[in-house]
């Protein structure tokens, strides 16, 4: 049996410290992040929960398409200070992996669908905006119902500021963000792009996060 997950938002954007955002994760009290992973796929996991809940089985309808930037100080630093004390993780080596982040996101949420990440800096116009592209091709082929279309990008340290957003679309919802892209302002990069694009489209942002 199905067990199918209500959305609690289309759209969210978070921006800050680690440390800031874990507070006012833990102040809502959702289950804390998962533990020792790098800070990025941190930051992921709480824009999810704002979105929707864990589903209970294996969701093969759910897909994932993000843009991750500035990992490979966070992997190479966070390698060298596990070899520094001993203890080392197998998620920090040297050679940055961008997908670890959306990996995380995929097995907290249990996200069996396609994913995939993308390392540029894609931003306007849409069709340099691929994760987008991606996402309305595996909507309109009905290989999935849904994605989480995202872009993350990584502060140096938990202390740094990582920024994010993250859109869970269905079809409507890319055709309406495909089309909004004249309206949306000017960005410096691919998560403010996504936000601008999310916000000229109308749809509702998850508030208190």
């Amino acid at each position: 049996m199905r067990h199918a997950r209500t959305p609690r938002a289309p759209f969210v954007a978070l921006a800050g410290s680690v440390d800031a955002l874990d507070r006012r994760y833990r102040a809502q009290r959702l289950s804390p992040p998962v533990g020792r992973c790098l800070h990025g796929s941190r930051v992921l996991i709480m824009a999810g929960h704002a979105l929707m809940p864990p589903a209970r089985t294996p969701d093969a309808r759910t897909g994932a398409c993000l843009s991750v930037s500035n990992v490979a100080g966070e992997s190479y630093t966070a390698f060298q200070r596990s070899l520094a004390t001993g203890n080392v993780m197998p998620r920090h080596y040297a050679v940055s992996v961008p997908n670890a982040a959306t990996s995380e996101l995929c097995l907290t949420f249990r996200v069996a669908g396609p994913a995939v990440t993308l390392s540029e800096e894609a931003k306007a116009p849409v069709e340099s905006c691929p994760q987008l592209v991606l996402a309305r091709d595996w909507l309109g082929s009905g290989i999935v119902d849904r994605v989480l279309i995202g872009a993350i990008r990584v502060g140096a340290s938990p202390s740094d500021e990582t920024r994010c957003a993250l859109v869970l679309a269905d079809r409507d919802t890319t055709d309406r963000m495909c089309a909004a892209e004249a309206l949306s302002p000017a960005a410096r990069d691919a998560v403010s792009f996504l936000a601008g694009l999310a916000e000229a489209s109308g749809l509702s942002e998850a508030r208190g996060t």
